[in-house]
Formats: structure tokens, C-alpha cells, sequence
């Protein structure tokens, strides 16, 4: 990742050096990833598009919640969240083209613990049916 940094943005190697293992670390616990686009966006370190795309210490800070919005407790089976009443989320992938480094589900993506199985998708599907007030199905 370091080389594509240096090829796609402005950003000096002794800047990303100084901070590599940094990035490194937060990556381990929430994995980076970003397109070439996004990363061709970056004008400098720390610019808007930076603070989304690289990670940085700040997200190891555990005075956060891994599930700052309480969707867990709303999950009657894994990989769905029923927390309106008329709706449901139905997480059906853990990749994103980008993983926003504020995302609120950044706990659930690019590990393959999270992966959704098709036990929990016919699960999901089942508990979906029985549940007629659902309108709603993000996915």
C-alpha cells in the first residue's frame, strides 16, 4: 500500500514513512482498503480524502463504541439488523470498494469471520418471511 500512496497522491515517502507503522496497525484491527480513483484524489496528507481512506491512530481510541449505533443487540440473526420496525439491513457482503475509515459497520468489513454464510442468508430470509410488517430490505 505504501508504494500506491506514493503513485496516486502528492504525498512525500518521509511523510508516509514516518506514520507507516501507524497505518499499519490500525489496518491490522480495521483493514484499509481504497481504489486507485480515491487514492488519486489525495492533494496532501491529512486532506479530507485522506482522513477517509488512510487509517489512522485515532481509531484505536477505546473510549469508542466498536457499534456506535447499538445495532448489535438488534440482530436476531447473524448478518441482519430489525432496528425499525418496517425495515431490516441485510449485510450480504464484508467488501467495500473502500473501507470509509468512519464507518459506522467498519467492525464487520474485510474480515473473514464477518463473511456472511448461506446458513445465516437462509436464516436471514427465513426470519425476513415470518416478520409481515417488513417492507424494507437494504442490502
Amino acid at each position: 500500500m505504501v508504494e500506491s500512496l506514493l503513485r496516486r497522491t502528492n504525498v512525500q515517502k518521509s511523510e508516509l514513512l514516518n506514520d507507516w507503522d501507524k497505518i499499519q496497525a490500525v489496518a491490522k484491527i480495521y483493514p484499509a482498503r481504497s481504489t486507485s480513483y480515491y487514492l488519486g484524489l489525495i492533494k496532501e496528507k491529512d486532506d479530507g480524502i485522506w482522513k477517509q481512506c488512510i487509517p489512522a491512530p485515532e481509531e484505536l481510541d477505546q473510549t469508542g463504541l466498536s457499534d456506535p449505533l447499538g445495532e448489535e443487540k438488534f440482530s436476531p440473526v447473524p448478518g441482519l439488523t430489525h432496528r425499525y420496525p418496517d425495515r431490516v439491513l441485510l449485510l450480504i457482503s464484508n467488501v467495500c470498494g473502500m473501507y470509509c475509515r468512519f464507518c459506522t459497520r467498519k467492525r464487520k468489513v474485510g474480515k473473514d469471520y464477518e463473511t456472511i454464510t448461506p446458513e445465516n442468508f437462509a436464516k436471514a430470509v427465513e426470519y425476513i418471511k415470518s416478520h409481515k410488517e417488513v417492507r424494507d430490505v437494504i442490502l
